[in-house]
């Protein structure tokens, strides 16, 4: 005999009972008495929290088993299914009849049938656990990234780069259960909202290597080359050098508009003893540059990812000599480890990293 509190110490035994149990270990039985120091081991009786835990518990294991014989009309069958023993089962059963004050099932030699009160019992146990299962199925989503809210923002070259949408949309697709916000930001805007907790990431522009905080995924490195009308006389060369550009009338970005990539192309230009003869620079952004130069304004030096954006009849073509681009990264602080955040994370990572058609 094993002398313990009333808990289903096999999962198959005694129902709960504040008092000490003596449970004959060959017939399960349960029954009071008082241990011998020499043959049993004595338990404290449980607590009155694990008390109701226990009852909880057992209360959700005795439906499914309930649900198990209903559905079966088979105290064997439902005994296989659940890998029980049929004996313990049944008294199962019968605590759960017992606890309701009726019978549930109709038991014969041919198997079990519910009674009318099974019926309602059956309907409002298939309903709970339905319900207890879609909670843990929550959690565990949760758990695991898959259901939350998140808030990205992009800067509005990140917004023409097709790795960049593609990486939302494909996220957007795989994960429906999460509210998803998109926002346009600046770099430097970006970088306050993730210290202020109001965005979880951002796809940014040249990121700086100064920011310990801040974690990053690489996205894309975006060059620069060079747009022009199709009937451009440069237009019919394939490539183009500094020095076929040098008379050329240009339409350029303020650098109040487009600092970090102006500042890297005047490097460039710098490098190689060219400075471009601007006939316009545009307060605005590059989709002004690109419809100016449409008109015939002049020509212009753009990142590469604008080339679904390219105004009907505008071309582009690149400069071998020019070595610049602006890189593109999507960045989270290091500190948060939001489930959500990480799981965009590793599909972002997933959909740049693999091969593009």
């Amino acid at each position: 005999m094993l002398v313990g509190p009333a808990v289903d110490m096999d999962g198959h035994g005694c129902p709960p009972s504040p008092s000490y149990l003596v449970r004959s270990a060959g017939s399960g039985a349960c029954f009071s008495g008082v241990a011998d120091p020499v043959q049993y081991r004595l338990a404290a009786a449980p607590s009155q929290n694990k008390m109701a835990s226990w009852e909880a518990v057992m209360s959700l294991r005795r439906f499914r088993y309930f649900v198990a014989v209903a559905e079966r009309e088979s105290f064997s069958r439902a005994a296989a299914d659940l890998n029980i023993a049929q004996s313990a089962l049944s008294r199962h059963i019968a605590l759960l009849e017992a606890t309701v004050g009726a019978p549930l099932l109709e038991r014969s030699t041919h198997g079990a049938k519910v009674t009318p009160v099974g019926r309602v019992m059956l309907d409002d146990a298939r309903r709970l656990l339905a319900q207890v299962d879609a909670t843990y199925d929550h959690a565990r989503r949760v758990a695991d990234g898959t259901t939350g809210q998140l808030t990205v923002s992009m800067i509005k070259l990140a917004v023409l780069s097709p790795l960049a949408t593609g990486a939302v949309a494909s996220y957007i697709a795989a994960r429906p259960r999460v509210d998803l916000q998109l926002i346009n930001m600046s770099s430097t805007e970006q970088l306050a909202a993730l210290r202020n907790r109001k965005i979880d990431a951002g796809f940014i522009i040249e990121r700086s290597s100064q920011l310990p905080e801040i974690d990053y995924l690489p996205i894309v490195s975006d060059r620069f080359i060079v747009v022009m009308r199709e009937d451009h006389p440069l237009a019919v060369h394939d490539s183009l050098t500094f020095d076929q550009l040098r008379d050329q009338a240009f339409v350029t970005v303020s650098m109040d508009q487009y600092f970090l990539g102006q500042a890297k192309l005047h490097a460039a230009f710098h490098a190689h003893g060219f400075k471009p003869r601007v006939a316009l620079e545009v307060g605005g952004d590059v989709f002004l540059q690109l419809a100016l130069i449409a008109r015939g304004t002049g020509i212009g030096f753009v990142n590469e990812s604008v080339r679904n954006a390219l105004p009907n009849g505008v071309v582009m073509r690149p400069v071998p000599e020019l070595q610049v681009s602006l890189d593109v990264d999507l960045i989270w602080m290091r500190a948060n480890q939001d489930p959500v955040l990480m799981d965009f994370v590793r599909a972002t990572r997933a959909y740049v990293q693999a091969p593009q058609s």
